[in-house]
């Protein structure tokens, strides 16, 4: 139990600041898009990306600029995300902040956290970050080696040693 007393410890560092960061709170798509007489018409090839509340109204003008929009295009429909689950972090393809979903923890995250050097240069003021480091390393307590999402405690470990050691430079 000794190894998650350390991963305690960063989510005890990491919590104040991670408050402080806000997400964007709406994951909005454009699945349909009305025809003239008001019909709903698939629209998934019309690329499928993710927008934040903030700038969804500008996707759905880029979009209706596109050419060779059917000939009975009115106008795009955003839909909303309910109960989004994403591995990794969900991000606006416009202003690329973080949209909030429920992260599904993976391998590639991790990594990215344990080689990536900038970020443990001001983790006090970087809230963003902090809330990231706070999500990844908080997943540990949900999954265990049964789970097709578990991820060697050691690699977890591994990255709360970095954090305790960014909050102690």
């Amino acid at each position: 139990m000794k190894k998650a007393n350390e991963i305690e410890k960063a989510l005890i560092l990491l919590k104040p600041y991670a408050e402080k960061f806000t997400p964007k709170q709406d994951i909005n798509y454009f699945d349909y898009y009305k025809d003239k007489d008001g019909v709903l018409i698939s629209a998934d090839y019309y690329g499928g990306e993710n927008y934040c509340e903030d700038c969804v109204g500008k996707a759905k003008e880029e979009l209706s600029k596109r050419e060779n929009l059917p000939k009975d295009f009115a106008e795009f429909v955003p839909m909303v995300e309910s109960s989004p689950e994403k591995e990794g972090f969900c991000y606006c393809e416009i202003c690329g902040e973080i949209i909030e979903a429920g992260y599904l923890p993976n391998e590639q995250t991790i990594y990215y956290w344990l080689n990536q050097h900038d970020w443990e240069l001001d983790l006090k003021k970087d809230h963003k970050h902090c809330y990231m480091l706070y999500i990844v390393l908080e997943c540990y307590r949900y999954y265990n080696q049964d789970d097709s999402l578990y991820i060697d405690i050691k690699k977890y470990k591994k990255l709360a040693d970095k954090v305790i050691k960014a909050f102690n430079l």
